[in-house]
């Protein structure tokens, strides 16, 4: 297949994905129709069963792409750093950038709970959790063998503690409705407190925003 054509491909892919996800925030997944879909894209609905046999499959595929980009953004901004703290603001810089790039997913994301799914959705969602907490633990053990991490703390609390403030500060944007989820301040000031309150400070280095 010429590139040209997988381009294009690619391209109302995304465009199909982008609307989506943007009236599944507002509307619910039940409240969408794909009717409606087509008329945001801008393409007919022959086009957007080129692609998905049927909305729960465009729903999924979604998610997907959503976790692709989330995997892609973990290895830009957090697997190339070796120092622990570089790692910790990159996580920040993860979610800010996701933001910046798909505001509605974000707020997808955050109404995901409370919407009706389908179950193969739900478990879909529920393995990328998953995966997510893992890769917490894991970057919280490394921290307690480099002797940033008080080995007496829980790991997994200490992953719902860092978690919950950064959804906090994002779900409290969103609310708020301020444009820009997590601001280069907000960044800053997060990670100060992170820094200070949940790590062994005198052995930081790295990083000092």
């Amino acid at each position: 297949m010429p590139i040209q054509t997988v381009t294009n491909d690619q391209d109302t892919k995304t465009r199909i994905f982008l609307a989506a996800a943007e009236l599944f925030s507002t509307l619910g997944y039940n409240g969408v129709s794909i009717r409606q879909i087509c008329a945001k894209v801008g393409v007919g609905k022959p086009t957007l069963y080129y692609y998905f046999h049927d909305k729960e499959t465009l729903l999924q595929e979604l998610l997907q792409f959503a976790f692709a980009a989330l995997r892609e953004l973990t290895e830009s901004q957090i697997a190339i750093q070796h120092n622990f703290y570089d790692r910790l603001y990159g996580l920040i810089k993860l979610r800010q950038q996701f933001a910046r790039r798909f505001p509605y997913f974000i707020r997808f994301f955050v109404n995901i709970n409370i919407l009706s799914l389908p179950q193969n959705t739900k478990h879909l969602m529920l393995d990328h959790l998953n995966w997510v907490h893992q890769q917490m633990i894991r970057f919280i053990e490394d921290g307690k063998k480099e002797g940033i991490v008080k080995p007496d703390i829980p790991s997994s609390l200490l992953v719902h503690t860092i978690m919950g403030s950064l959804n906090q500060l994002t779900f409290r944007n969103i609310y708020t409705n301020n444009s820009e989820l997590i601001s280069d301040k907000d960044a800053k000031s997060i990670f100060q407190f992170w820094k200070q309150y949940l790590f062994k400070t005198e052995n930081s280095g790295g990083r000092d925003e």
